[in-house]
């Protein structure tokens, strides 16, 4: 539920036939954040990925760039979607919408990441949300539960009525800056009047020769898949790889220490936006520095140290991105990644 909704942001991939065109929705900065929130945020919280080497050297005001109403980004799905359908969509805005506000309408069942997340939070503060997940009682509801956003099914149908636009610069847009003003946020309707989604040309990365992957440009993660594959492409693995315990035990050691060098450099990562990244971003896709990297792997030892890998220090994992991907029956297809915008 939470993952894909009007307050996530993400990308979008389109191929409308043989060239793919991808558009890139990520959460702005509001335009009056303090120095600190800005560098900070840009890093910490674009994607819960990392922190810069210079954020990471300012922990000025780490925590409200992480909870609280300074975490708050401009929300950039709603804006994704709708950017998409002028330009590639044929039915009905509304008709598009119904689905969801139905299955608003008729609730869901609690998850038990959903209650173990909220259950534990300061959120109870919170008497929209509490309304949600407190019984008559005030004790939390129970894995499971019905629960029915009645406020949320309220704004899908203003959505279908008013268009995707009506949260940047309509009625939505008026009742989110007075709730985020409400609560200490910084966000205001000049933020919100002034968000675009972005056209991007995706990052291409070919391996064995023919296959090609696209991703979007950081803050997205997915030019570290395309150094892993061509890490891994340099093995030339066969079904002779898996075959027998000796073969397969090597081969899996292969992956895992690919994906460890490439996971490293996610600690590098920043949104281009406010980070200077060609270097960076032409080393993840070269084969010969993915060579270099396959040299460093030995076939007989491992690290436990991030340090050993590259990492400039330590990421926790992290949660709250979801993925989708569609096909239609012309041929055309979407694919979208949906993350938490805190």
């Amino acid at each position: 539920m939470y993952y894909f909704q009007i307050g996530t942001r993400g990308y979008f991939y389109f191929f409308p036939g043989s060239q793919p065109v991808k558009t890139v929705v990520h959460s702005a900065r509001p335009l009056h954040a303090s120095s600190c929130t800005c560098k900070t945020a840009s890093f910490c919280l674009q994607e819960n990925l990392v922190q810069s080497l210079a954020a990471a050297r300012r922990p000025c005001c780490h925590d409200s760039n992480e909870q609280g109403p300074l975490a708050i980004g401009v929300p950039g799905e709603l804006k994704g979607y709708w950017t998409a359908y002028k330009k590639f969509g044929k039915l009905p805005w509304k008709d598009l919408i119904q689905p969801t506000i139905e299955l608003c309408e008729r609730g869901y069942n609690m998850t038990r990441h959903q209650h173990d997340s909220l259950s534990k939070t300061n959120l109870h503060n919170d008497s929209n949300l509490m309304s949600w997940f407190k019984d008559k009682d005030g004790t939390f509801k129970k894995v499971g539960s019905k629960i029915v956003p009645t406020k949320l099914c309220k704004t899908l149908r203003l959505i279908a009525t008013n268009g995707g636009n009506d949260l940047y610069n309509g009625t939505l847009s008026k009742m989110l800056v007075e709730d985020i003003e409400e609560i200490g946020g910084i966000i205001t309707k000049e933020d919100l009047l002034k968000y675009e989604a972005q056209w991007q040309q995706p990052i291409s990365v070919t391996f064995n020769n023919e296959d090609r992957l696209f991703s979007a440009p950081p803050p997205g993660s997915g030019v570290l898949l395309g150094l892993i594959l061509n890490i891994l492409d340099g093995y030339n693995f066969t079904r002779a790889s898996i075959d027998g315990v000796n073969n397969t035990v090597l081969t899996l050691h292969r992956m895992i220490e690919a994906f460890k060098y490439g996971y490293a450099k996610r600690t590098e990562l920043g949104d281009t936006d406010y980070n200077e990244l060609s270097r960076l971003l032409s080393d993840l896709t070269s084969k010969s520095y993915a060579e270099d990297i396959r040299r460093k792997i030995s076939d007989n030892s491992t690290s436990y140290e991030p340090k050993d890998y590259g990492a400039v220090f330590y990421s926790s994992e992290d949660h709250g991105t979801a993925h989708l991907s569609i096909l239609a029956p012309n041929g055309d297809a979407v694919s979208i990644t949906s993350s938490v915008n805190i």
